[in-house]
C-alpha cells in the first residue's frame, strides 16, 4: 500500500511544468473550433503527427523504445483517443467555454480516487478550496444560461471526454513512475492514433480530402498540446494528481480568453467572476502546498 501524506507533494519546476502545460491546453479548444475539418479527421492527423515528432524527438535524444515502454502506453493511450474524440466531437455540438468548463470537474473524480490509488490526502483547507474552485467554473458555464437541447449533446460528450480524461491522468501517473516522459508520451500518442484510425472510418469519415489551409492547424494542435502531454507527464513524478488536476482545472479560463479574443464568442459579467474565483482559489492551494505542514492542519480522513 502507498504510503499516506497529509501535505501534497509539489516542487517548484512540476509546478512550472503543470502551469504552462494547463496554457497549451487551454488554447487547444481554440485552435479545433479554427481546424475547418471533422472533428474525427482533427484527431486523426493531430495524433499521427505528433506520434511522428515525439517518435523523431525521442530518437534524437537517445531514449529507447522498448517493450515496457509501449506496454506502458497501451491503455492511456486507448483512453486519451477516447478524450480526444469526444471533447473534439462534443466542440461541434457546445461553445468552447461550455465543453471545457465540464472537463474542468476532473479534479473532483481524481481526489476521490488519488488515495485509494497513491494515498494521497488533502488537508481540510485544500479541499474546501477545491470545492470552491469547482462551484467557480460551474458558475461559468452556468453564467451563459441552461445549455439548450443542441448543446445538451455537446454535454454528455463532454462529460465522456473528462471521465475518459480522469483515466488517462491516473494511469499516466501510474505508469511515469516506472518509464521516462518523454518515450512515454510517445508511445502513449502512438497508441492514441492507431486506436483513432479505425474509428474515423466506422464514422464514415475519411483523411484523404482535406482543405489545404486545415494543414496549419493539424500542425499546431500536434505540436502545443503535444508539447503539453510531454510536460505533464514529467511533472507527474513531481506534483500529486490531486493536486496537478486542481491547477489544470484553470484551463477553461484560458479557453475562454482565447475563445473572446479570437473566435468573437460572448461572455457575461458573472462568467468572468466565476473565472476570476476559480484562477483566486486554485493559487491559493498552489501557495498552500508551498508552505511547511502544521499540525493544525488535519487531513481530510
Amino acid at each position: 500500500m502507498a504510503p499516506e501524506v497529509t501535505h501534497a507533494r509539489a516542487s517548484a519546476p512540476g509546478l512550472t511544468a503543470v502551469g504552462i502545460a494547463t496554457v497549451a491546453w487551454g488554447f487547444s479548444a481554440v485552435l479545433v473550433e479554427l481546424t475547418p475539418a471533422p472533428a474525427l479527421v482533427i484527431a486523426f492527423y493531430r495524433l499521427w503527427i505528433a506520434s511522428a515528432l515525439l517518435l523523431v524527438l525521442s530518437a534524437a535524444t537517445g531514449r529507447r523504445m522498448t517493450w515496457s515502454v509501449w506496454r506502458a502506453g497501451v491503455v492511456p493511450g486507448v483512453l486519451l483517443c477516447a478524450d480526444m474524440t469526444l471533447f473534439f466531437s462534443a466542440l461541434r455540438h457546445a461553445s468552447v467555454a461550455e465543453v471545457t468548463i465540464i472537463n474542468a470537474l476532473q479534479p473532483v473524480v481524481v481526489i476521490l480516487l488519488a488515495r485509494p490509488l497513491f494515498g494521497e490526502r488533502l488537508t481540510r483547507s485544500v479541499g474546501v478550496l477545491t470545492a470552491l474552485a469547482m462551484g467557480a467554473v460551474t458558475l461559468v458555464v452556468l453564467g451563459g444560461g441552461l445549455p439548450s437541447s443542441h448543446h445538451l449533446t455537446g454535454d454528455l460528450l463532454a462529460t465522456g471526454s473528462m471521465l475518459a480524461w480522469t483515466g488517462y491522468w491516473l494511469t499516466s501517473k501510474h505508469a511515469r513512475e516506472h518509464v521516462g516522459a518523454l518515450e512515454f508520451t510517445a508511445a502513449v500518442t502512438v497508441a492514441a492514433a492507431v486506436a483513432v484510425t479505425p474509428v474515423l472510418f466506422i464514422g464514415g469519415e475519411t483523411p484523404i480530402h482535406v482543405r489545404a489551409g486545415a494543414w496549419v492547424w493539424f500542425v499546431l494542435l500536434a505540436a502545443v498540446p503535444g508539447s503539453a502531454h510531454v510536460l505533464m507527464n514529467w511533472a507527474h513524478r513531481f506534483v500529486d494528481v490531486s493536486l496537478s488536476s486542481v491547477i489544470v482545472a484553470a484551463n477553461p479560463v484560458v479557453a475562454v480568453l482565447g475563445a473572446v479574443a479570437i473566435l468573437h464568442q460572448r461572455v457575461v459579467a458573472t462568467q468572468i467572476i466565476g473565472g476570476v474565483l476559480a484562477i483566486g482559489a486554485i493559487a491559493v492551494i498552489v501557495w498552500h502546498t508551498q508552505q511547511p505542514a502544521s499540525p493544525s492542519l488535519e487531513p481530510i480522513p
